[in-house]
C-alpha cells in the first residue's frame, strides 16, 4: 500500500502543470552533510534556495562516531540526475547506497552491518516572484540484511515554501519526514541571508549554519561553515531467535 501511495505522488509531480522556473539564488555549491547520516534521500542543500549553478551529481562521504561502549563508522554515495523531458527545469532524481558499521557490547545482541537503499524525487516550482514550492518524495529500505519486514521500509521527503523578501534574504516554511522512529517529523523553518558575497547565513533548522567564502577562481569557490544539527537513523534489524525489531540512534553535533 506505502509502495502504491508513493508511486502515486511521483507520478503527480512528473505530470502536473511543468510551468516552474529555478529561483537563481547566492551562488555557492558547498555540500552542506545529510539529515540523516545513515543514507537520506535528501540532504540540507535541498532545504536552501536551489541555485542557478550546480556541483558534481556524485557525492562521497564518510564518518566515524564513537561513545564509551559503541560507536559507528559510516560510508555513503549518492547520485543526482535530472529526469528529463518533464518539465524545465526537471525533477532530479536523487540514488544512495549508505553502509554502517556498528561498534557495540555483544550482550546488546544488535548487529554489525547495516545497509540503507534511497531514491527519491525533488522538484521546484515558481508560484511568483515571491514565492517558491519545492517538494521531495522519496522511500528508503534501511536493514541489517535479515529484517527485510516492513520494519526496513521508510517514507522520507518534504514540502516546503521559500519566500523572497529581497534579493539577499529569503524564508523557508515546511516540515521534513525523515523516516526515523524517534522524530518522524520535524519541522523545518528558517531563514537564509547573503548580507554579502563572502558571508551566507542559513539559518534553518534542523541544520542551521553559517558559511564563509576563503576563495574563488572561475568557477570554483572555497567555503567553510559553522554550524550544528540533529542526526540520526532507523534501521530493521533481527534480534536472536529471528525476531524482528527496529534499531534507531541519535546525536546531536556541533
Amino acid at each position: 500500500m506505502l509502495l502504491r501511495i508513493v508511486i502515486l505522488l511521483i507520478a503527480l509531480m512528473m505530470f502536473t502543470d511543468a510551468a516552474c522556473a529555478i529561483q537563481v539564488g547566492p551562488a555557492i555549491d558547498a555540500q552542506h552533510g545529510d539529515y540523516d547520516s545513515a543514507g537520506t534521500v535528501f540532504d540540507a542543500a535541498d532545504l536552501q534556495q536551489p541555485n542557478g549553478r550546480r556541483g558534481a551529481p556524485f557525492g562521497l562521504s564518510s564518518e566515524w562516531l564513537t561513545a564509551s561502549e559503541s560507536g559507528l563508522a559510516t560510508a555513503q554515495a549518492n547520485i543526482t540526475v535530472p529526469l528529463l523531458f518533464v518539465g524545465a527545469p526537471p525533477p532530479l532524481v536523487k540514488a544512495g547506497f549508505a553502509y554502517t558499521d556498528l561498534f557495540a557490547a555483544d550482550r546488546f545482541g544488535l548487529p554489525d552491518d547495516l545497509y540503507a537503499y534511497t531514491i527519491g524525487l525533488s522538484r521546484v516550482r515558481k508560484i511568483n516572484d515571491s514565492w517558491t514550492i519545492r517538494t521531495m518524495l522519496g522511500i528508503g529500505f534501511a536493514t541489517d540484511g535479515s529484517n527485510t519486514s516492513s520494519d526496513a521500509w521508510q517514507f522520507r521527503g518534504g514540502v516546503f515554501g521559500i519566500y523572497k523578501r529581497s534579493e539577499n534574504l529569503s524564508w523557508t516554511f515546511g516540515a521534513l519526514a525523515t523516516g526515523r522512529d524517534d522524530l518522524p517529523v520535524i519541522p523545518a523553518a528558517g531563514a537564509v541571508w547573503m548580507p554579502n558575497p563572502n558571508l551566507r547565513y542559513d539559518l534553518t533548522f534542523p541544520k542551521p549554519r553559517v558559511n564563509f567564502l576563503l576563495g574563488e577562481k572561475g568557477a570554483r569557490q572555497q567555503w567553510a561553515y559553522l554550524g550544528g544539527g540533529i542526526n540520526g537513523s532507523t534501521w530493521g534489524y533481527e534480534q536472536s531467535g529471528s525476531v524482528d525489531d527496529r534499531l534507531t540512534y541519535k546525536d546531536v553535533r556541533i
